[in-house]
Protein backbone atom coordinates (compact mmCIF):
# COMPACT_ATOMS: atom_id res chain seq x y z
CA UNK A 1 0.00 0.00 0.00
CA UNK A 2 3.13 2.27 -0.33
CA UNK A 3 2.38 5.19 0.97
CA UNK A 4 -1.30 5.48 0.44
CA UNK A 5 -1.85 5.44 4.68
CA UNK A 6 0.27 8.15 4.96
CA UNK A 7 -1.57 10.41 2.22
CA UNK A 8 -5.08 9.31 3.71
CA UNK A 9 -3.95 11.00 7.34
CA UNK A 10 -2.15 13.29 6.25
CA UNK A 11 -4.79 15.57 5.08
CA UNK A 12 -7.68 14.23 7.84
CA UNK A 13 -8.74 16.44 10.77
CA UNK A 14 -10.26 14.87 13.53
CA UNK A 15 -12.52 16.47 15.65
CA UNK A 16 -14.51 15.29 18.20
CA UNK A 17 -17.43 14.76 15.25
CA UNK A 18 -16.22 14.36 11.96
CA UNK A 19 -12.82 13.45 10.77
CA UNK A 20 -12.47 15.68 7.52
CA UNK A 21 -10.85 15.53 4.84
CA UNK A 22 -9.12 18.24 2.80
CA UNK A 23 -7.84 18.19 -0.82
CA UNK A 24 -8.90 18.80 -4.36
CA UNK A 25 -13.16 18.24 -3.70
CA UNK A 26 -15.05 16.62 -6.67
CA UNK A 27 -18.55 16.58 -6.85
CA UNK A 28 -20.30 17.73 -3.51
CA UNK A 29 -17.67 18.10 -1.68
CA UNK A 30 -16.40 14.45 -1.47
CA UNK A 31 -12.50 13.62 -2.15
CA UNK A 32 -10.54 11.17 -3.67
CA UNK A 33 -7.46 8.93 -2.79
CA UNK A 34 -4.98 7.05 -5.46
CA UNK A 35 -4.87 3.59 -3.75
CA UNK A 36 -2.61 1.00 -6.43
CA UNK A 37 -2.52 3.29 -9.11
CA UNK A 38 -6.79 4.08 -8.71
CA UNK A 39 -8.92 7.13 -7.44
CA UNK A 40 -11.28 6.21 -4.94
CA UNK A 41 -13.69 8.19 -3.10
CA UNK A 42 -12.19 8.89 0.68
CA UNK A 43 -15.16 7.98 2.40
CA UNK A 44 -14.76 4.62 1.02
CA UNK A 45 -11.15 4.02 1.44
CA UNK A 46 -11.96 4.83 5.26
CA UNK A 47 -15.01 2.42 5.65
CA UNK A 48 -12.89 -0.65 4.27
CA UNK A 49 -9.83 0.62 6.36
CA UNK A 50 -11.76 0.59 9.29
CA UNK A 51 -14.71 -1.53 8.98
CA UNK A 52 -14.98 -4.19 6.25
CA UNK A 53 -14.05 -4.55 2.51
CA UNK A 54 -17.54 -3.41 0.29
CA UNK A 55 -19.53 -6.13 -1.85
CA UNK A 56 -19.84 -5.69 -5.48
CA UNK A 57 -22.73 -2.55 -5.64
CA UNK A 58 -22.57 -1.18 -2.00
CA UNK A 59 -22.12 2.37 -1.60
CA UNK A 60 -21.42 4.12 2.05
CA UNK A 61 -23.61 6.00 3.05
CA UNK A 62 -22.84 9.14 5.36
CA UNK A 63 -24.88 9.81 9.05
CA UNK A 64 -23.61 12.81 9.30
CA UNK A 65 -24.46 14.28 5.61
CA UNK A 66 -20.66 15.82 5.79
CA UNK A 67 -19.27 14.93 1.92
CA UNK A 68 -15.53 14.87 3.05
CA UNK A 69 -16.06 13.28 6.33
CA UNK A 70 -13.78 10.15 6.82
CA UNK A 71 -14.72 9.06 10.28
CA UNK A 72 -15.93 5.33 10.04
CA UNK A 73 -18.53 6.12 13.00
CA UNK A 74 -20.35 8.44 10.78
CA UNK A 75 -20.19 5.36 7.80
CA UNK A 76 -22.24 2.65 7.03
CA UNK A 77 -22.55 0.38 3.85
CA UNK A 78 -26.38 0.13 1.88
CA UNK A 79 -27.62 -0.27 -1.04
CA UNK A 80 -27.96 2.79 -3.79
CA UNK A 81 -31.69 2.02 -2.93
CA UNK A 82 -30.75 3.25 0.59
CA UNK A 83 -28.68 6.00 -0.28
CA UNK A 84 -31.29 7.64 -2.08
CA UNK A 85 -34.25 6.86 1.08
CA UNK A 86 -32.12 7.80 3.18
CA UNK A 87 -31.35 11.48 1.16
CA UNK A 88 -35.14 11.79 0.71
CA UNK A 89 -36.06 11.29 4.32
CA UNK A 90 -33.38 13.79 5.52
CA UNK A 91 -34.87 16.38 2.90
CA UNK A 92 -31.59 16.21 0.61
CA UNK A 93 -33.37 15.54 -2.69
CA UNK A 94 -32.61 18.41 -4.85
CA UNK A 95 -35.59 17.73 -7.17
CA UNK A 96 -38.38 18.52 -3.86
CA UNK A 97 -38.00 22.22 -5.12
CA UNK A 98 -38.90 21.58 -8.60
CA UNK A 99 -42.42 22.76 -8.99
CA UNK A 100 -43.31 21.35 -12.52
CA UNK A 101 -42.52 18.56 -14.23
CA UNK A 102 -40.14 18.67 -17.61
CA UNK A 103 -43.02 18.61 -20.22
CA UNK A 104 -44.50 22.37 -17.74
CA UNK A 105 -47.35 20.34 -15.79
CA UNK A 106 -47.36 21.37 -12.24
CA UNK A 107 -46.83 19.39 -9.47
CA UNK A 108 -49.87 19.16 -6.89
CA UNK A 109 -51.66 16.59 -5.42
CA UNK A 110 -53.65 16.15 -7.75
CA UNK A 111 -50.74 16.14 -10.73
CA UNK A 112 -48.63 13.84 -8.78
CA UNK A 113 -47.37 10.43 -7.83
CA UNK A 114 -44.97 9.57 -5.45
CA UNK A 115 -43.29 6.26 -5.90
CA UNK A 116 -41.61 4.10 -2.73
CA UNK A 117 -38.44 5.56 -3.38
CA UNK A 118 -39.80 9.24 -2.82
CA UNK A 119 -40.04 9.91 -6.28
CA UNK A 120 -42.13 12.40 -7.90
CA UNK A 121 -43.73 11.55 -10.62
CA UNK A 122 -46.35 13.65 -13.35
CA UNK A 123 -49.63 11.73 -13.59
CA UNK A 124 -50.63 14.01 -17.05
CA UNK A 125 -47.34 12.68 -18.66
CA UNK A 126 -47.85 9.09 -17.68
CA UNK A 127 -51.39 9.15 -18.98
CA UNK A 128 -49.70 10.75 -22.35
CA UNK A 129 -47.52 8.23 -22.48
CA UNK A 130 -50.07 5.10 -21.70
CA UNK A 131 -52.16 6.86 -24.47
CA UNK A 132 -49.32 6.59 -26.76
CA UNK A 133 -48.63 2.98 -26.10
CA UNK A 134 -52.17 1.61 -26.86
Amino acid sequence: MDNTLERFWSKVTITPGCWVRSGSPIGAGYTMIRVEGRKTLAHRFSFELHVRLLGVGEKVLHSCDNPPCVNPDHLSAGSQFDNIRDMNTKGRNGHKAKTHCPHGHEYGDDNTYVAPNGARHCKECRRARDRARH
